[in-house]
């Protein structure tokens, strides 16, 4: 219902303005990549020992409007790698109200800027690698909110002040298309504190959300050669399973409390370019455990070169459940749990070439110590990943 409110002022603003008086601009940016890791039977981020020009490509188109005085319109459309939908979709689509030059109101299908590079993450030539560190972005994967977002930009002396809040809501599918689970922000509320000075920014974000998801089926598949142990009684397998979520109600969410807090720093100076983020995940009593994930980059500017470094780790704090009455399921749900385990790092070895001012090439050598746990895809030793990409603005 609340996406249903925010979507109706655009349309009604769009049907009372003449096409024909809109001020348009069509832009668009892609980034085409090929990738593959030196190990035969594992897949990391979806790269395996095959040739996949899938998981990193990205294609978008994004109309800006000038609709009213001090109100536009803004729309984008994008396609890339999507486990359960491979169509384009609508990923932004929002009304902006500039009321002073420090005052702006976004109304609509918005995204919240949690990360550093949230504004611009599909855009492929705004950074060094060919995708951010997955080792932190890929274990938040809110890419939009239909909400509203209100932002305050200042300048003090020779520093920029940006406080930004967001409030929303979103209802996404996630997963792969052997297992997708519906994943519903109930709400999503949080905010931003930048502070820029000539060569560098600091932020800090905090955000906030209601998580209610159906985890039956995905949470079954890895544990059903454990559950036929309750073959040989009374109560069949499965039926048996789903009492025990019912039990334990921390292997599933249920109107639970997420809670994301993220740090993050970028500096370029005299062609050196650091850049730095720290982010803490909570989620109370899930499957989801608690995160840590941290990357630096440090890299340096020759002419169109620009060659860089970036270590990353991610590591995750897992419960542990007894049942004193059930020890089967004590297990079953340990083993849930353990899905979620994981302890990563990585080293990246890359180069930044400018072909123009709106192409770049892109190649990173990824090596990665992995140690994730579970039984659907464990993972426990070295993984080498070869990326190559070409990113483009329109």
């Amino acid at each position: 219902m609340f996406n249903r409110l925010i979507f109706l002022p655009i349309l009604l603003i769009l049907f009372s303005v003449h096409l024909s008086a809109l001020e348009i601009r069509l832009n668009g940016f892609a980034t085409i990549a090929a990738g593959m890791t030196d190990e035969k039977d594992d897949v990391y981020h979806h790269y395996d020992d095959e040739l996949s020009f899938s998981p990193d490509s990205v294609l978008g188109l994004q109309l800006d409007a000038e609709l009213l005085d001090k109100l536009s319109g803004t729309f984008q459309l994008m396609a890339c790698e999507n486990y359960v939908d491979d169509d384009f979709q609508l990923e932004w689509a929002y009304l902006t109200y500039d009321y002073s030059s420090d005052f702006r109101l976004l109304l609509g299908r918005i995204r919240p800027s949690m990360f550093l590079y949230s504004s611009y993450l599909d855009v492929g030539y705004a950074y060094l690698w060919v995708s951010p560190p997955q080792e932190m972005y890929s274990f938040v994967p809110l890419t939009n909110i239909d909400g509203i977002n209100l932002s305050y930009n200042h300048v003090i002396g020779d520093y920029e002040l940006s406080l930004t809040g967001w409030l929303g809501d979103k209802k996404k599918i996630r997963g792969t298309k052997e297992l997708t689970f519906k994943l519903n922000h109930s709400y999503i509320a949080g905010g931003e504190i930048a502070l820029s000075h000539d060569f560098a920014k600091f932020r800090v974000s905090y955000a906030r959300a209601k998580l209610t998801a159906n985890l039956k089926n995905i949470l079954l598949q890895p544990n059903k050669q454990l559950l036929s142990i309750y073959e040989n009684r009374n109560t069949p397998a499965e039926d048996r399973y789903l009492l025990g979520l019912e039990k334990h109600p921390e292997i599933q969410f249920n109107d639970s409390l997420g809670q994301f807090l993220g740090f993050g720093m970028h500096a370029d100076y005299k062609n050196i370019i650091f850049i730095s983020e720290y982010i803490r995940r909570f989620v109370k009593k899930t499957a989801f455990p608690d995160l840590k994930s941290w990357y630096t980059t440090l890299a340096y500017r020759i002419g169109d070169f620009t060659p860089h470094f970036t270590y990353s780790s991610v590591k995750t704090n897992v419960a542990t459940y007894t049942d004193r009455e059930d020890a089967v399921l004590e297990s079953v749900v340990n083993n849930v749990l353990q899905e979620s385990a994981n302890k990563t790092q990585s080293v990246t070895l890359g180069v930044r070439y400018k072909v123009n001012s709106s192409a770049v090439l892109k190649a990173e050598w990824i090596s990665t110590n992995v140690d994730i746990a579970g039984s659907v895809q464990p993972l426990d030793g070295k993984i080498n990943t070869f990326k190559l990409g070409l990113s483009i603005i329109f």
